[in-house]
């Protein structure tokens, strides 16, 4: 009876579960078809404020929104330029390519607009994004090869050697420490003009480089409300609460 009793409750919970993600899903489907309804309509105000909502209750989005949300921000009476090259960022993250690198530095040169230039630092990072994940296949399969030729060689009763488990132990350490890099780099754009940057992160330090609004920042860490930052190869530091932060 007990047993019943769990099945039917398992099954029940299993039941509201799916329907509660049926209902969440329609609700996501039904406000991105009125905000891509004004988006072709160019009713551009309309849809900025549906595609924000969507955002801001976090729901599951194809990246395009970005996008959009960056050609909005162009098309507004007064251009919001930081706001398209902040939404163009977050699309270029979720969708690396040239393509996108190329526009950004385009509007940014046009605005007269500092950071978003094709130097190495962002070249490497554009890399790194957009094949990060096949290298990580083949390490895993990599891995899995290892372990499975290691294991024939027990069941066969063949000696092994010691290199063999560091070779594979630096293969696992390796796969850790390339999926967490990208939680050490993101961007930063100034949200303010007459930026600080500082040489440590506190407010009594000394300032070192000043920028203004909608400048990018390659983000290389974080000590609690100051942001680690990397410029011409050297770190400094802002407050937080001067940037939008692309991650």
């Amino acid at each position: 009876m007990q047993t019943f009793f769990r099945k039917t409750s398992i099954y029940f919970f299993s039941l509201c579960l799916m329907q509660a993600q049926f209902a969440y899903s329609q609700v996501n489907k039904s406000l991105l078809e009125q905000g891509d309804f004004f988006y072709k309509s160019s009713k551009f105000e309309k849809a900025d404020s549906i595609y924000k909502l969507i955002l801001k209750k976090q729901l599951t989005v194809h990246p395009i929104i970005y996008k959009k949300l960056a050609n909005i921000s162009l098309q507004k009476k007064n251009k919001e330029i930081v706001e398209s090259l902040y939404f163009l960022d977050l699309y270029n993250l979720k969708k690396p390519s040239g393509d996108n690198l190329e526009e950004l530095s385009k509007i940014a040169n046009e605005n007269q607009i500092n950071g978003f230039e094709k130097n190495d630092f962002n070249l490497v990072t554009l890399v790194y994004k957009e094949y990060i994940s096949y290298f990580l296949i083949f390490l895993i399969l990599l891995i899995f090869f290892i372990q499975f030729t290691l294991y024939q060689r027990v069941k066969s009763k063949e000696k092994i050697q010691f290199r063999h488990f560091i070779i594979l132990s630096i293969l696992i350490l390796g796969i850790v420490f390339i999926a967490n890099i990208d939680n050490g780099i993101s961007n930063a754009i100034l949200n303010k003009d007459n930026v600080f940057l500082r040489d440590a992160p506190n407010a009594s330090s000394k300032t070192l480089l000043k920028y203004n609004k909608g400048t990018k920042l390659n983000i290389i860490g974080q000590d609690d409300i100051w942001l680690r930052v990397i410029v011409e190869r050297k770190i400094y530091y802002i407050n937080q609460a001067e940037a939008f932060i692309i991650k």
